[in-house]
């Protein structure tokens, strides 16, 4: 059963479609792929913990600096509900989280040819980069 937090973020991401990305933003014009979840979050009424002053170096060669702080606050799931914190692996590193649509659909903002938050449709690319869902705990 999707939780009412759950519903929220979905919301609050879907709002943030259009918005620009910005490597480390944090809103409220631009965002990168974690300044939309913890906005999604925020939203929804829960904090989460920022790795902004990583730089992305940092990230690259150690993901779990950005990860792990913002884990502890979830569980891993097998089924994708509205709301999930999905995580992906992006040239062979896990550095991208998205918020779910449900199992089929999600919100992220993304670098590159898009360079804006977008709702993307969970493609077998997608599906082969995921590397795990993750609920409120």
């Amino acid at each position: 059963m999707t939780t009412l937090v759950g519903r929220l973020a979905a919301q609050r991401a879907e709002e943030l479609v259009g918005s620009p990305f910005a490597h480390c933003g944090r809103g409220p014009v631009a965002y990168d792929c974690v300044g939309l979840a913890l906005e999604s979050y925020k939203f929804a009424g829960v904090d989460l913990p920022d790795f902004r002053g990583y730089s992305r170096q940092t990230v690259l060669n150690d993901p779990a600096a950005m990860v792990n702080p913002i884990l502890e606050h979830f569980r891993k799931v097998d089924e994708i509900q509205i709301g999930d914190l999905l995580l992906f692996a992006i040239k062979g590193h896990l550095t991208h989280v998205a918020i779910a649509l449900g199992a089929d659909a999600f919100v992220h903002a993304y670098e590159g040819s898009i360079n804006k938050a977008v709702r993307e449709n969970m493609t077998e690319d997608w599906r082969k980069r995921l590397q795990g869902a993750y609920r409120l705990k």
